[in-house]
């Protein structure tokens, strides 16, 4: 399910009209200095506020996407383990701790939004926020196939737009929220 499609970044629709058109100006013009494809949109597709577009932004289904990795993983000293909770980490030599298993390696890729280890080496304060997310079926070219994304401070919200035959599937998330509780995460260049 990949796909190139386009990509909006347009101004929150409250803003006022003469701002919003100044600072996605702005962000076009700053996106070109830098040598990245855009264009300024006096409108945004369906959003009706002005935005950016960059075209061939790459769009993938994220769990038929870990499914064929985790596929390619396996072997030659590779592995991929499910509902294996990390509870410790160790340097000399670089090990994992789950529950009360240990497994060595010459080295180890945390790959994880939230970690959440149980250990006492260098520590530094780790601030999450969640994310709301739902899906919705609609006419199909209700709006324009690709991702969009709010010019906002803070909250912002993100849309996805996926095209079937008949349909369109929509993904709205966002309006982060600040967990209460902060989490200490462990992070040694061992790694």
């Amino acid at each position: 399910h990949f796909s190139w499609v386009p990509g909006y970044l347009h101004a929150s629709a409250g803003q006022a009209r003469d701002r919003a058109r100044a600072e996605m100006s702005q962000e076009a013009a700053v996106a070109d200095a830098l040598g990245i494809p855009a264009k300024y949109l006096d409108q945004a597709p369906g959003i009706g506020m002005p935005g950016v577009v960059f075209d061939n932004q790459a769009r993938f289904h994220p769990l038929k996407y870990l499914g064929v990795l985790a596929e390619r993983v396996h072997g030659d000293g590779s592995f991929v383990f499910e509902e294996s909770e990390v509870t410790g980490l160790e340097d000399a030599p670089v090990a994992v701790r789950v529950g009360r298993h240990r497994v060595r390696t010459d080295y180890l890729v945390l790959a994880t939004h939230l970690p959440n280890i149980r250990d006492t080496w260098v520590a530094s304060e780790i601030v999450t926020r969640s994310s709301y997310v739902v899906r919705g079926i609609t006419a199909p070219g209700e709006l324009g196939e690709g991702l969009y994304w709010e010019h906002a401070e803070g909250g912002y919200e993100h849309l996805r737009v996926d095209r079937y035959d008949g349909y369109d599937e929509v993904f709205l998330g966002g309006r982060d929220q600040e967990n209460a509780l902060a989490s200490r995460c462990h992070v040694q260049d061992v790694f």
